[in-house]
């Protein structure tokens, strides 16, 4: 029997957004009651996917704050015209997009890896929004 006292995980919300640069695939998990309005987005490294922080994620939510992850395409995308190569670029604008389509102006970062360089360059790029 299940003791009345553990709290049911929140549910998990994946949503596909559709981009020229190649679709995204986002992981967001809202739990019910929201202990800080500011989500945390998970940016996984290279090799990595949402699934791969799967448990990262459900003990943010069990905090009380907004989880999200992001599987971004690793090649194609818009050409760019700062000095990043256009993988690079793709990835930091995928960060935006997902914010941008969320309407989420605030978010703290978990950047693994390879996603801490993602998260430079958006930073960087995309100064107003960061």
């Amino acid at each position: 029997m299940e003791n009345s006292e553990t709290p049911m995980p929140p549910p998990v919300h994946k949503e596909k957004i559709r981009r020229v640069a190649g679709d995204l695939e986002v992981t967001d998990i809202v739990p019910e009651m929201l202990k800080d309005d500011v989500p945390i987005l998970v940016i996984p490294g290279w090799g990595e996917t949402p699934a791969t922080h799967k448990d990262t994620l459900r003990t943010i939510a069990n905090l009380g704050r907004r989880a999200i992850a992001i599987k971004v395409p690793r090649w194609g995308g818009a050409e760019t015209q700062d000095r990043y190569q256009q993988s690079e670029y793709n990835k930091a604008r995928a960060l935006i997009d997902t914010l941008n389509k969320n309407e989420i102006k605030t978010v703290d970062l978990i950047a693994h890896s390879e996603g801490a360089r993602s998260a430079i360059i958006a930073a960087e790029i995309f100064k107003s929004q960061y």
